[in-house]
């Protein structure tokens, strides 16, 4: 190769590897050589060999891109579905990652998604297999075994707390931020309130706003110098009133005017505390609510797994979170129903509703000949299957979002074409 052929290929562009999203949420980066997240859809028509192959590639796959305190997520999530006490599933949490393990964490993450603990024809395949023998195990049988150890593991942290660990546990957030706020504005305060008590000297007023910026104080510091200037406005308030007489004792070296002044001082400050409240509030990150697994979402969704009539199996609804689109199917009404999302999260699922739907883009429409649209809905792609629906002639409406047991799950497309 060229000095100028080097020069050339280490000037050009790099090519983006593109990302591929699962539809449970994880990224294969890697999906060249891993593929990406298995479903585990229709596995009941798979040759036992096939499933065998996805089970092993499932494993590989959890392990390349998960850990070990993941799995153990996932591994909670299954117990919560399979009758173990909440008193169990916390103490699995607070057992050590290792416990479980990441064999166990996959094997629980493919059973949320579908995958059966054992295939019919297991003890077949094992005993094809030369030189292996003995019987075919369940994966649940392994999975609670390993749960055991964790339980036992995790029971064994639920001890009392060290008296002494509780003593050097040090301040709290609040005592820290009390101390400091002391330190800092209530400090130069103090020193404001000293010049206000000489009568000669003109009324000075603090920038509020700028000294509780320059020390990076939070909003919840606030409170505390309110409590200070609101103090200090009272007690001027009453000796110019008259409605307390040690005060009007106190401040007989002011006169009515020079308390006037100090009290129009503490207004001003208090409005230029409350512009920093507002200030703070207004720059504040907007706390990020974390979604549910897909799992989660999907427990009490309700919708027909197959319909002998039509000869057509639902996709796994697990596939729909996240997805942009999903095409579905009320086989009692004749329905055909067209579900978007243009949101940055997809489709998501509560209870037995579609949610982050956009209902600009979300249709609904009778058909008169179903096998034939649904045949296209199967196999075409995005843009005939709009085709196909504009031909139809029957009023489109607008859906309501809610799933159940007499729809079927036609087609989901993961992105916009």
């Amino acid at each position: 190769m060229s000095i100028q052929s080097i020069i050339k290929q280490g000037n050009s562009k790099k090519v983006k590897k593109p990302r591929v999203r699962s539809a449970a949420g994880i990224t294969a980066y890697d999906a060249r050589y891993t593929g990406s997240e298995p479903i585990w859809d229709g596995w009941a028509d798979w040759p036992v060999t096939k499933f065998m192959h996805e089970r092993n590639r499932a494993l590989n796959f959890y392990n390349y891109y998960s850990d070990s305190s993941k799995m153990k997520v996932y591994a909670t999530e299954w117990m919560e579905s399979h009758g173990y006490s909440k008193d169990d599933v916390r103490a699995v949490k607070r057992a050590p990652d290792y416990t479980v393990g990441i064999t166990a964490g996959s094997l629980c993450k493919c059973m949320n998604r579908g995958m059966p603990p054992l295939h019919p024809e297991a003890q077949a395949y094992h005993d094809s297999m030369p030189g292996v023998g003995g019987t075919a195990c369940s994966d649940e049988s392994f999975v609670r075994g390993r749960l055991a150890a964790a339980i036992h593991e995790g029971r064994k942290i639920d001890e009392p707390a060290d008296p002494t660990k509780v003593a050097a546990a040090g301040p709290s957030p609040m005592e820290r931020l009390r101390v400091k706020t002391l330190g800092t504005i209530i400090l130069d305060l103090d020193l404001l309130l000293d010049k206000w008590m000489d009568s000669a000297k003109e009324v000075e007023v603090l920038p509020i706003f700028e000294k509780m910026k320059g020390y990076d104080l939070p909003a919840a510091a606030g409170a505390q110098v309110e409590k200070w200037i609101s103090k200090q406005m009272a007690e001027y308030t009453a000796a110019v009133d008259k409605t307390d007489e040690q005060l009007v004792e106190g401040y007989r070296y002011l006169t009515a005017k020079q308390l006037k002044e100090r009290i129009n001082a503490c207004e001003t400050m208090l409005a230029d505390l409350g512009k920093f409240k507002h200030s703070e509030k207004a720059e504040r990150a907007p706390r990020v609510k974390k979604l549910p697994s897909a799992e989660k979402q999907i427990k009490n969704v309700k919708y027909l797994k197959h319909d002998e009539a039509l000869k057509i199996s639902s996709i796994n609804p697990i596939r729909i979170v996240g997805a942009y689109r999903v095409l579905a199917y009320h086989t009692k009404y004749k329905v055909i129903y067209d579900y978007v999302s243009t949101s940055t999260n997809g489709l998501q699922i509560k209870g037995t509703s579609l949610k982050n739907l956009d209902e600009s883009l979300c249709r609904c429409r009778t058909l008169r000949k179903p096998e034939d649209f649904l045949t296209i809905v199967q196999n075409e792609t995005a843009k005939r299957i709009d085709k196909a629906w504009g031909a139809l002639t029957t009023k489109e409406k607008k859906p309501n979002g809610r799933l159940n047991s007499e729809i079927l799950l036609l087609r989901i497309f993961e992105q916009a074409s």
